[in-house]
């Protein structure tokens, strides 16, 4: 971990260069111009080089630092330049100096993480690896948190894909046919184990070919599923169609005449972890599994043969 000091000459001999020192000894990799200049260099060009290369920077605050004009100034801003919204890298210590001068100079200086030097150099150096360890734990935790979004982006393309795959396949078809059965299989047994120990509800059901389900009860209240528009090698067209109608009986008991459609709900066949899912075409957009879709369906039912009993 880099850190940059920035300081006026006068505050050099009594506190900064053995604050340079207690930090090198604390771990910290330390630009300091005493550690860094050599014959011939240029200052701006090292203070440029030491800025860049710095994770955070030590400021030391106090009156001398504040009377002087564009070196300071332009050190300071340097840091500035490096910070972002959620990198703060500017680490004040005050030597001699206190809050109000300090606001007074710079506000923006005075609302951030300091420690008086009065507190002594280990001290200091305690609370600035403190405050280091701290920005580079959220750090990390802003860092985690980006990767897991950019994974969850990735897992979120690798599945549409996937998805428009097998809506595109004779597999896809399967996995849907399937899940048909398996939504039919599901409301029938429950609807029959509910009312297993009834004389009074019956329940009857139809499966007239492979992708058509009804089930009906007292009031001709009816339940009727389809499963429309899908071919043996695409399901990117097809919709599943449930409606909730009453029909009066014909002369011999036949229930298929006219009547009244009281609710019907689309649904979208689509694939998640290869799995068949159900995306609801309304303003919502829910997506369900296919037993939930089979509780769903049943509940939109009984409410309906509910109201109808309540009217009769």
């Amino acid at each position: 971990m880099r850190l940059f000091i920035c300081y006026v000459w006068e505050d050099k001999d009594d506190f900064v260069e053995p604050l340079a020192h207690a930090l090198q000894n604390a771990g910290f990799e330390v630009w300091y111009d005493k550690f860094q200049l050599t014959l011939g260099d240029s200052l701006f060009q090292k203070i440029g080089e030491g800025l860049n290369s710095a994770d955070f920077g030590v400021v030391v605050l106090s009156n001398p630092f504040f009377g002087k004009k564009s070196g300071q100034r332009m050190k300071l801003a340097g840091l500035f330049a490096l910070e972002t919204t959620t990198r703060k890298i500017i680490l004040r210590v005050w030597n001699d100096v206190t809050e109000t001068e300090v606001r007074k100079y710079s506000p923006i200086l005075a609302d951030r993480f300091s420690v008086p030097a009065s507190q002594g150099i280990s001290k200091v150096v305690d609370e600035i690896t403190i405050a280091v360890n701290v920005a580079q734990r959220k750090g990390e935790i802003a860092r985690d948190a980006n990767s897991r979004k950019v994974k969850a982006l990735v897992d979120k393309l690798t599945e549409r894909k996937e998805a428009d795959r097998l809506a595109f396949s004779e597999e896809g078809v399967q996995l849907v046919l399937s899940g048909l059965r398996d939504l039919f299989d599901q409301i029938e047994r429950t609807i029959k184990e509910g009312a297993a120990s009834s004389s009074v509800v019956k329940f009857s059901f139809r499966r007239p070919v492979q992708q058509l389900f009804y089930a009906n009860t007292v009031y001709g209240s009816h339940l009727g599923i389809g499963l429309r528009n899908f071919a043996i090698n695409s399901v990117t067209n097809a919709h599943l169609e449930a409606s909730i109608f009453q029909r009066e009986l014909g002369a011999f008991g036949d229930s298929d005449g006219s009547g009244k459609i009281f609710e019907q709900l689309i649904f979208k066949p689509s694939f998640c972890a290869r799995e068949v899912i159900w995306i609801a075409e309304d303003v919502e957009r829910r997506a369900f599994l296919t037993s939930d879709l089979a509780h769903h369906l049943i509940d939109r039912f009984v409410e309906f043969v509910d109201a109808q009993a309540d009217h009769s």
